[in-house]
């Protein structure tokens, strides 16, 4: 079954995830990645990917955008993402997540 769920922060502790390899993109584009874990912040849901070329990385989404869709995503999907940099701030948000085919 494909688990579609983000989990929380208590869980994410409780089951043992390690984060250290993931970071925050550094450069504008559009990347094909797998959806790895969500998990539920206080604003916002952190969504972990691993891009084609293996980088891993983390990247939140917002609800007042519907949380790009992600959130009813099935870990595991492969999904095109598209990151932009900002006018104002210069940071790098990812802005739009098509999703592709579930990954076994």
């Amino acid at each position: 079954m494909e688990e579609k769920r983000a989990i929380t922060k208590t869980e994410f502790i409780q089951r043992g995830y390690d984060a250290a390899d993931y970071h925050f993109i550094e450069e504008a584009g559009t990347f094909q990645a797998r959806l790895d874990l969500k998990v539920w912040g206080k604003r916002w849901l952190e969504c972990f990917f691993t891009l084609s070329d293996e980088r891993k990385i983390l990247a939140c989404t917002f609800p007042e955008v519907n949380y790009l869709g992600i959130a009813e995503i099935p870990i595991g999907s492969e999904l095109t993402l598209t990151f932009e940099k900002t006018a104002r701030s210069k940071r790098i948000y990812l802005r739009k997540a098509t999703m592709g085919k579930v990954c076994p």
